[in-house]
C-alpha cells in the first residue's frame, strides 16, 4: 500500500514538475528574450532620447527648417520605435501562447487518434 503511495506521489510530482517547468520556465525565458530584444532596439532607436530633444534642431542646425525637420525625422523615429516595441511585445505573447497550447493541442490530438 506504501508502494502505491509513493508512486501515485512521484507521478503528480512529475506531472506538477513538467506543469512548472513549462509553463513558469517558459515564461521566464521568453521575457527574458523579449526584454533583450526591446533593449536591441532602444540601443539602435532610442526613443527616450528621441522624445527628450524632440523639439531640439538637429545637428545644431538652428534655422526654421532644422527646426522642421529634426521634429519630424524624431517624430518618425520615435513612431517607428514604438512599433517595433508593440511588434516585439506581440510576438512574445504568441509565442508564449502558442508554447501553452501545445501540450493540450498535442493531448487532444493523441485522444482523437485513440477514437
Amino acid at each position: 500500500m506504501q508502494l502505491l503511495a509513493h508512486i501515485g506521489e512521484r507521478f503528480l510530482y512529475r506531472i506538477y514538475s513538467f506543469l512548472h517547468h513549462w509553463y513558469a520556465g517558459s515564461f521566464r525565458n521568453i521575457f527574458h528574450a523579449t526584454i533583450i530584444a526591446l533593449e536591441q532596439v532602444d540601443r539602435k532607436i532610442a526613443i527616450k532620447i528621441s522624445v527628450k530633444h524632440l523639439f531640439v534642431p538637429m545637428y545644431g542646425d538652428k534655422s526654421i527648417t532644422g527646426h522642421i525637420l529634426g521634429f519630424i525625422f524624431r517624430l518618425i523615429r520615435i513612431a517607428i520605435g514604438l512599433i517595433a516595441y508593440l511588434a516585439i511585445v506581440f510576438l512574445a505573447i504568441a509565442i508564449y501562447l502558442a508554447w501553452a497550447t501545445l501540450p493540450a493541442l498535442i493531448v487532444a490530438w493523441g485522444l482523437s487518434l485513440n477514437l
